[in-house]
């Protein structure tokens, strides 16, 4: 509940409006973090509980999960959450904003409404599982020789 108040905070809605502040991100995943370490038997929650959160709340960051890192590093982004990897986020988007926005067209078709940091999640998710199963892939087939 802890948690669920602070989201709810007035100040953070701008970010489920789409106005993202990269200060109002980090002041609302600091002060959630920091709600779940008051929390009896809580630790402070690892960077893909909290990113998940933040986009499951807000939309306003991609999850920083195994896959997601994994084609971060396919395109040699940081792969840590935080500043600078969300400044190289919005940069790649702006850099590819014409093929996320037909994606984000034909999604809508069918009903969706994913934010920008959605769709850079589930384009860097994909990546990385792709490049996950090929490493698996080379690795049995190393084995059988």
């Amino acid at each position: 509940m802890p948690a669920i108040r602070i989201m709810a905070d007035s100040r953070y809605k701008k970010l489920r409006d789409g106005k993202r502040a990269l200060l109002s991100i980090r002041e609302c995943g600091e002060a959630v973090a920091e709600s779940y370490q008051k929390q009896r038997n809580c630790k402070y929650p690892s960077q893909t509980l909290l990113t998940k959160i933040l986009l499951g709340v807000f939309g306003c960051v991609p999850a920083y999960d195994r896959f997601f890192i994994r084609g971060l590093k396919e395109y040699g982004l940081t792969q840590k959450y935080g500043e600078k990897s969300l400044h190289e986020l919005h940069k790649f988007y702006e850099q590819h904003s014409a093929a996320f926005e037909e994606s984000k067209a034909r999604i809508a078709r069918y009903g969706g409404d994913y934010t920008t940091m959605k769709l850079v999640d589930m384009f860097f998710w994909e990546t990385g599982r792709i490049a996950e199963n090929k490493t698996r892939e080379q690795a049995l087939s190393d084995g059988d020789e």
